[in-house]
């Protein structure tokens, strides 16, 4: 199918340059003192920011084992917006039904929470958008 090669390379090019930008970026800010935080839900992109060094990972829903043990391994705090991704429930539901982020999210905390996470609550508050 034509998509099929059009679509490939871009999703290479993607996963090189995240695979490079993020330790990057963790170099760079280190040398001014400053702290990366990433918004990470899981796959490629949470593996790529807990192997870079961030100081902070936002979410971190679809975690999985050897993430969990890489939190620990590295003493670092996960937070999670809380209200965010509960009004974002009923959206998700219409498009991944029966799974949506608050519920994963909810899955992968308790697992977190038993290996010993450092776990942190943030709000995500911001105005309902126009409808």
């Amino acid at each position: 199918m034509k998509w099929k090669s059009v679509l490939r390379p871009r999703l290479r090019l993607v996963t090189i340059a995240g695979a490079l930008v993020i330790p990057a970026v963790v170099w760079a800010q280190a040398q001014t003192a400053q702290v990366v935080a990433t918004h990470s839900y899981g796959g490629d992109g949470l593996k790529w920011a807990l192997e870079a060094g961030v100081d902070d990972i936002q979410h971190a829903v679809a975690a999985d084992d050897a993430d969990i043990k890489m939190f620990l391994q590295k003493n670092l705090p996960v937070t999670a917006t809380i209200l965010d991704m509960r009004q974002d429930e009923p959206g998700d539901l219409r498009r991944f039904a029966p799974h949506s982020r608050w519920r994963l999210m909810e899955q992968t905390w308790k697992k977190m929470l038993a290996a010993g996470v450092r776990l942190g609550f943030g709000s995500g508050a911001a105005p309902p958008l126009k409808q």
